[in-house]
């Protein structure tokens, strides 16, 4: 093993870019994020560890997907695989017998540190986060959004 000590300022300089290179390749080359399965999962809690971890698989794919591809309907085969792992959490969760509106309560809660990074991003967390501390807002007479940690609803009285 080469001592740092003995090495030349080149040698040096040489072996710390070499380090960030690899972590920079490393952390580039993490892949796709992973979602647990959620017929996998026993309880409510359990799947609010899969909705959070299914949120920042969202969060990850939407900070690489053009605004444009959205709009325009640009199939997405990320999207889509979450998507999917969604409406098996939906379905595990009635299953199980899990409030809805404290599910999402909890995934929000858990995801709470996520920040915008782009507007695809911003639009998510403000969709997820809508109706969370206003619970009588359907009360009103206004239209209320329905959410779930995959799924948006718009209705109307």
């Amino acid at each position: 093993m080469l001592r740092m000590e003995l090495a030349t300022p080149r040698m040096r300089r040489l072996l710390a870019i070499l380090t960030v290179v690899a972590m920079v390749g490393v952390a580039c080359d993490a892949g796709e994020p992973e979602v647990e399965a959620p017929e996998t999962v026993e309880t409510c809690d359990g799947l609010v560890d899969v909705g959070e971890q299914l949120i920042r698989a969202y969060v990850q794919v939407l900070e690489r997907t053009d605004v444009g591809e959205l709009v325009a309907g640009t199939p997405n085969e990320n999207l889509d695989e979450l998507r999917r792992i969604g409406d098996e959490l939906d379905v595990r969760a009635a299953g199980l017998g899990c409030d809805a509106a404290d599910l999402q309560a909890a995934v929000v809660a858990a995801t709470d540190d996520l920040e915008p990074t782009t507007p695809n991003v911003e639009m998510l967390l403000d969709v997820l986060r809508a109706d969370i501390g206003d619970p009588a807002g359907s009360e009103t007479g206004a239209s209320t959004t329905t959410v779930t940690p995959t799924t948006v609803a718009t209705t109307s009285p």
